[in-house]
């Protein structure tokens, strides 16, 4: 009769041996794909894209913006970060509209969150498009952090990202979108 012992440590070695082989194995599928999982980054092409407006006003189009600059600002109505980041964009949207200037304010809360949404770009007196995305666009851009935000250039590039709490928002915008509206057109 075999020692359980004995069993026992070989069954103890083959699930590590296992559970290394799957580790290893996971390395080196991270190690393959790490662009696929990385958030988009300046010198990426902006995933393109078309959302509803939370107000029903239609769907609006990324690829509708290509020859302005666009920056597209992922918030939620209960982040605080967001919340105070909308009166910056708002300024710079009243300020660089009719140079080419674009602001795509994706709400990611979805269908159930359109209410919530609205009701925050009203109280805060935004005037941009404010879009509701159910997750796919937010995917896509790869966020995990917001507000975050994405400044894109004429050729649909992006140029620069901003993820969290902005201390001098209005400072990053200007120095970021100004350079860009001021460029020749493509």
């Amino acid at each position: 009769m075999a020692d359980p012992g004995r069993r026992a440590r070989w069954a103890g070695r083959a699930a590590i041996a296992l559970a290394l082989a799957t580790a290893a194995f996971g390395a080196v599928d991270v190690a393959r794909n790490w662009h696929a999982m990385r958030p988009v980054a300046p010198g990426d092409m902006a995933p393109l894209f078309s959302l509803p407006r939370a107000d029903g006003g239609g769907r609006v189009s990324l690829a509708d913006a290509r020859g302005d600059v666009v920056l597209v600002d992922f918030w939620a109505s209960w982040c605080g970060p967001c919340i105070r980041a909308m009166p910056a964009i708002e300024r710079a949207w009243r300020r660089l509209r009719g140079d080419g200037f674009r602001v795509l304010s994706v709400n990611i809360e979805g269908r159930a969150g359109r209410a919530a949404a609205l009701a925050a770009a009203r109280r805060l007196g935004v005037t941009f498009p404010v879009l509701s995305d159910d997750g796919a666009v937010a995917d896509a851009f790869r966020v995990t952090t917001i507000p975050h935000l994405v400044v894109i250039d004429r050729r649909g590039v992006v140029v620069a990202v901003h993820r969290g709490a902005a201390v001098d928002l209005d400072g990053w915008l200007a120095d970021q979108v100004e350079p860009l509206l001021a460029a020749p057109r493509p």
